[in-house]
C-alpha cells in the first residue's frame, strides 16, 4: 500500500511539473505572437459582416507570419452584449484561447411626477476566460470577472488598466465549452460562406 501511494505521489508530481513546463512554453509562444502583432510584422486579413435577422455585427481577422496562420480574432457585437475570441496558433494547432465577454444593462431613471427621463445609469460586467491547450487538450482554464460596481474612484484615477485589479482564478475546464471552442476554431480555419451561421 505504501509503495503504491509513493508511486502515485511521484506520478502526480511529474504530471504537475510537465504541465507547468508546457504552461510556461505556451506563455512564451503567446508573447512571441503578441510582440509580432504589436510590431506590425503579421499580415492581417479582416472581414466585417452583419446579420440583420440576429441584430448582430462581427469582425473576423486572420494574422499570418508568411504563410503560417498565427492568430484569429473574432468579435461579435449584439448591442448590450459583445464578445471577442482570440485563437493563438502554433504549427496549425490551437494552444491558447482568450475570450473577453462584455455585458451592459442601462438603468433608466424617470421623474416621479411626469415620468420624464432624467438620467441613464449604465451597469456593465466583463468576463475574461483563458484556456491553455497542449495537443488540443486543455491543461488550465482561468477566469476573471469584474463589473462597474467593483470600480471605485481610486481605480479610475490610477494609471494601471482596470483589469489589473482583479485576479484570475483557476476553474474547471468544462467539456461542453472546450468542444465548442475547438469546433468554432476548426470552422474558422476553413472557407466560410455564411459567418452568421457560426456558433459562439
Amino acid at each position: 500500500m505504501r509503495l503504491f501511494f509513493s508511486f502515485w505521489l511521484v506520478s502526480i508530481t511529474v504530471f504537475s511539473q510537465n504541465n507547468e513546463e508546457v504552461f510556461q512554453k505556451i506563455k512564451t509562444q503567446f508573447k512571441t505572437i503578441t510582440n509580432l502583432q504589436e510590431e506590425g510584422l503579421l499580415q492581417e486579413k479582416t472581414k466585417s459582416y452583419s446579420c440583420p435577422d440576429q441584430s448582430t455585427q462581427g469582425v473576423l481577422s486572420y494574422f499570418y507570419q508568411g504563410s503560417k496562420l498565427q492568430l484569429i480574432t473574432h468579435t461579435v457585437d449584439q448591442g448590450h452584449h459583445s464578445v471577442t475570441y482570440h485563437y493563438y496558433i502554433n504549427n496549425d494547432l490551437l494552444f491558447f484561447c482568450f475570450i473577453e465577454e462584455g455585458f451592459d444593462n442601462d438603468q433608466s431613471i424617470y421623474d416621479s411626477t411626469n415620468q420624464d427621463l432624467i438620467a441613464t445609469n449604465e451597469n456593465w460586467n466583463v468576463i475574461q476566460k483563458r484556456i491553455y491547450f497542449f495537443k488540443e487538450t486543455p491543461i488550465k482554464c482561468l477566469l476573471k470577472e469584474y463589473g462597474s460596481k467593483d470600480i471605485t474612484g481610486q481605480m479610475q484615477t490610477n494609471d494601471l488598466p482596470i483589469t489589473n485589479y482583479f485576479k484570475n482564478k483557476q476553474v474547471d475546464c468544462t467539456e461542453e465549452e472546450i468542444q465548442k471552442i475547438k469546433q468554432t476554431y476548426r470552422e474558422l480555419t476553413k472557407p466560410i460562406k455564411n459567418l452568421c451561421l457560426l456558433e459562439y
